[in-house]
């Protein structure tokens, strides 16, 4: 993916340029890796620039969209984006668009109701991140969803720190 080191004063030149070089770029991979980078230049005026990505047909760009969104600093609109990011059919960008639902400061209905199908989800991570995400908002519904989850075999780190925050 491409990174650039964070910026200062020259973030929304650098943007500009790589704003031009991702309205031509037929290659996908180019593509995510180019989203990645905007982001990367922490420039907020970028925001609507990545937003225009989440449909786009390949899936490393929708995953890119979901990683460079939070870096970009969450608003409205972002938030928007990453819900719907929270349905998609690839499982790398529903666990990536969850996880920045999830540890934002964000909360309204909207959100949590996102959260909460997302702990139904069929990937252990995504399912991980919405239960953290809710116990941060210290909703109750999610503590016997927790509770069951941690009857597994195996279950991962995420999932006790999602208990522990709602216990705390």
């Amino acid at each position: 993916m491409g990174q650039v080191a964070t910026v200062g004063p020259e973030a929304p030149d650098i943007s500009q340029v790589l704003q031009e070089q991702l309205e031509v770029e037929p290659e996908a991979r180019v593509r995510a890796a180019i989203v990645t980078a905007i982001g990367h230049t922490r420039y907020s005026g970028a925001r609507e620039l990545v937003r225009s990505f989440a449909s786009d047909t390949d899936e490393g760009v929708r995953y890119s969209v979901a990683v460079a969104l939070p870096i970009l600093e969450l608003d409205d609109a972002a938030v928007s984006t990453l819900l719907e990011l929270t349905t998609d059919s690839d499982d790398d960008v529903r666990d990536w668009a969850t996880f920045a639902l999830a540890e934002s400061d964000y909360d309204n209905e909207a959100l949590r109701e996102a959260l909460m199908a997302r702990t139904r989800d069929a990937d252990d991570d995504t399912r991980a991140e919405a239960f953290y995400g809710l116990a941060k908002r210290r909703d109750a519904r999610v503590r016997p969803l927790i509770e069951r989850e941690l009857q597994r075999p195996s279950v991962g780190s995420l999932v006790q720190r999602a208990w522990d925050e709602l216990n705390s």
